[in-house]
């Protein structure tokens, strides 16, 4: 709404007040021939989006009228995609899975969404303030005040575990995470803690605990006991069981020689072939032998062993199960042990195991499959069917009789493998378990359907979370100022994001349906080629790097035809069995930095040049004088020693000269790591050991110099030695100060004096050229070192190289 400001019966100011009070939110301008300085302060406190003033040039009044309806148009429309996105967002939080609250910088909680309040059962106004610590165990208490406080301190992030009691009756126990919240600019604005009820699986983690002391129990009646035998390794790990059984004290064998030693040996020969057959084919082996005990009674035993793969099929280790059956094989041999040991491994397994009629009726299960189902036992065997209820499909519906596994098995006569189904357990919540089913026939017939299944719930979660992570991770992708590119191993586009438009013009879907050829200059086109297959053959090497990072800059073409310089960092994606699946590409506008790096290199080439050529020109010139005044010198007796200090400092200028030619090239090579212990024992031989003693305690530690580190280091002792009077040693240790690393250099002189700690590293400042500690500092700064004389006068000088942190290692 364009608005004059003197209209019949009322003005704009008023009318824009009666749009504001009615919620009428249209943008509006006051278009007025009043001063700006009188109208101003009535237009704002109005409700009105801006305002132009009448007057002057017609043109320029209305174009910047039409400026500032397209602003206040652009900035209303910002406004209402904000509160969308907040609205969105609000109601995402509102209805997620998790338990979140926001606490701000006093740890007071602002905002609890349901589920949260669901599980601490407070109402909205009681999670306020405090009331949300209220319910928290009091034996809980102190580690999460701890753990919350070093968040809240450090900014950063904790995870913790706690009881929490909302009604005063139930317990639950709660994982919680907390996470600073930061404005635009990085600072730390409240805190947003993520909660999980994970008291089903605290009294599973129970169960499996006791279970495991039943399991030690029922082992030691049975007289068993296993060992486990890392197939790249030679020692052997027994149970406490297994070494009662071989009555052997813990610890007394170590390596499968010493174990097969005991082995009767009659059968030695035998259970080697037989273990050698089953590391081969991995099979499972099953054999009866003798083994010899301590205290030399021979047993009679059964050995099942199985051997683990890794998903490659290569053997990780072999698990033995060890048991006794030297009674029973003298009281009989039937089949009743054989069903005792496979009630053992029935019970035992960590799968739930059930066996169903045609009926649906459960005839057998285990403790596992009890606990999954969240009763007792007796409670499941008595329930007889599951109801349909307590069965859901993979997508939450609920899965009727004919649905499920076992009736599947028996409609079908067939097996069934990785059958997904949910389980409801009591607190309503569904346990995920994949379900492996097999027929039992009788008679030609089937007589029952065994069920075995795990509980995959914690995969599901990982999976579903997942998805989330990758929801916003494409969030950030598509708000990064970066472009990121994902292509397939045979270079098709699957992803760009949509920042390409601003480096190249392009929107994301039409990168996608360019060509290589359209994208980047036939120049940079070889490079992208070349250098993509070199990585490739780079792949079939088994020492090569698999999260290595290749940087090409290329030439690619914009939208409007022209050229520019982009900077991409290329990496190959691979998936669980380390094969290469995609290539995911960074790329940034270089084209300025680029240009800028040329310039320099160009005119440090004409210096070096200029350089060059000067210092040979003079050389030239130092010779052919110094050959005219040793002439004279041999010719005319007279004042030699004037011509001799001629001489010297004909000398000295060779040596600047050559000093010149030497550091010419200062900083322009890529520097590289270099273990300094290596470079001071080099220099150490350099040195007379006449002139002072050089002590090296320097550890394994490397830096990343420029190539002339050595000449710094030789400076920098050659400085001492000619400087320190009376010392006697020369030392280089090192300690780490924080995250950085100080090399010391320390003597046993004179020291420094206080007045000239700083002015020493000063270019001329010295008794012989002046250049030796200017340049140990110059050479030092050029990867970041630093370098001070710390040294007490009188007790010796000691010198502090500071190298920063990410440039040193061990």
């Amino acid at each position: 709404i364009v608005s004059d400001y003197q209209m019949p019966g009322t003005n704009g100011i008023e009318f824009v007040r009666q749009l504001r009070l009615i919620g009428n939110r249209t943008p509006f301008i006051l278009f007025t021939g009043k001063g700006r300085e009188e109208v101003v302060i009535k237009v704002i406190d109005s409700g009105a989006d801006s305002y132009a003033q009448k007057g002057g040039d017609v043109k320029s009044v209305f174009a910047e009228l039409a400026q500032k309806i397209r602003n206040v148009v652009a900035r209303t429309r910002a406004e209402a995609a904000l509160r969308e996105s907040e609205a969105r967002y609000r109601s995402l939080i509102d209805n997620s899975t998790v338990g979140i609250f926001l606490v701000d910088l006093n740890g007071e909680c602002i905002y609890s969404n349901r589920k949260w309040l669901e599980i601490t059962s407070l109402s909205e106004e009681g999670a306020k303030g405090r009331g949300w610590t209220h319910g928290i165990h009091p034996d809980d208490r102190i580690i999460l005040d701890e753990s919350w406080h070093n968040a809240l301190s450090e900014g950063g992030k904790a995870n913790f575990e706690y009881r929490y009691s909302g009604n005063e009756k139930d317990i639950k126990w709660i994982w919680g995470d907390v996470t600073a919240m930061r404005d635009s600019e990085g600072s730390v604005i409240g805190y947003m803690s993520t909660n999980v009820d994970v008291t089903e699986r605290k009294k599973a983690e129970q169960a499996v605990l006791e279970k495991e002391k039943a399991i030690a129990r029922a082992s030691s009646m049975a007289r068993m006991g296993y060992w486990v035998w890392k197939a790249d390794e030679t020692e052997i790990a027994f149970s406490d069981g297994l070494g009662k059984l071989l009555g052997i004290p813990p610890g007394s064998v170590s390596n499968h020689d010493q174990f097969f030693d005991m082995v009767h040996p009659d059968d030695r020969l035998a259970v080697t072939d037989a273990l050698s057959m089953t590391m081969l084919h991995q099979k499972e082996f099953d054999m009866e032998h003798r083994m010899v005990r301590a205290d030399g009674s021979i047993i009679t035993v059964r050995d099942i062993v199985e051997v683990t793969t890794s998903q490659g099929g290569r053997p990780v280790y072999m698990l033995g199960m060890v048991q006794d059956i030297t009674e029973s094989k003298a009281v009989s041999r039937s089949s009743r042990e054989r069903e005792d040991l496979y009630q053992i491994v029935f019970e035992t397994t960590a799968e739930g195991l059930l066996v169903r009629d045609s009926t649906g009726e459960i005839i057998l299960c285990n403790d596992e499959a009890a606990m999954m189902f969240g009763l007792p036992h007796a409670e499941l065997l008595t329930a007889k069917r599951i109801s349909e209820a307590e069965v859901v499909m993979e997508d939450g519906s609920p899965c009727t009789f004919d649905n499920l596994p076992s009736s599947i098995t028996f409609r079908t006569g067939l097996p069934l493998t990785n059958t997904l189904r949910g389980i409801k357990v009591r607190d309503g919540e569904i346990r995920w378990v994949s379900n492996n089913t097999r027929p039992y026939m009788k008679g030609g017939k089937i007589h029952a359907a065994v069920v075995s299944f795990s509980d995959v719930t914690s995969r599901i979660r990982a999976e579903r979370e997942l998805q989330e992570k990758e929801k916003r991770f494409r969030l950030i992708a598509e708000n990064m100022s970066d472009v990121i590119t994902v292509l397939d191993m045979d270079l098709n586009f699957t992803y760009v994001s949509p920042s390409t438009v601003k480096l190249r013009g392009f929107t994301s879907q039409e990168v996608m349906n360019q060509k290589m050829s359209e994208i980047f200059t036939p120049e940079s086109l070889i490079v992208v080629r070349e250098s993509l297959n070199r990585e490739l053959e780079m792949d079939l090497k088994d020492d090569t790097d698999p999260e290595r990072v290749l940087y090409l800059e290329l030439e690619e073409f914009r939208k409007d035809g022209s050229t520019m310089w982009v900077g991409n960092s290329i990496r190959i994606i691979r998936d669980d069995e380390g094969n290469p699946n995609s290539i995911v590409v960074l790329s940034r506008d270089v084209t300025e930095r680029r240009a800028h790096l040329l310039a320099l290199q160009e005119a440090n080439s004409k210096l070096a040049m200029l350089s060059r050529l000067t210092r040979h020109d003079l050389m030239n010139q130092l010779q052919v004088l110094g050959g005219w005044l040793q002439l004279m010198r041999l010719e005319d007796k007279k004042n030699i020693e004037m011509r001799d200090k001629v001489l010297r400092t004909l000398d000295n200028t060779r040596f600047l000269i050559d000093f010149t030619a030497e550091y010419e090239g200062l900083g322009s090579v890529t520097p590289y790591f270099i273990k300094v212990h290596n470079e001071v024992e080099k220099m150490a031989q350099s040195l007379s050991s006449d002139i002072i003693r050089m002590e090296n305690f320097l550890d394994t530690e490397t830096v990343l110099a420029d190539p002339l580190f050595y000449n710094a280091l030789y400076n920098l002792v050659e400085n001492a030695v000619r400087h320190t009077e009376g010392a006697s040693y020369i030392r280089f240790r090192s300690e780490v100060e924080g995250r950085s690393l100080n090399i010391i250099c320390e003597d046993d002189g004179k020291g420094v004096d206080e007045n000239d700690k700083e002015n020493i590293f000063e270019r001329g400042v010295g008794k012989n050229t002046g250049e030796g500690l200017f340049l140990v500092r110059t050479i030092l700064a050029i990867t970041g070192m630093t370098i001070r004389e710390v040294g007490i006068p009188g007790e010796g000088a000691r010198f502090v190289i500071t190298v920063p942190e990410g440039n040193w290692r061990k």
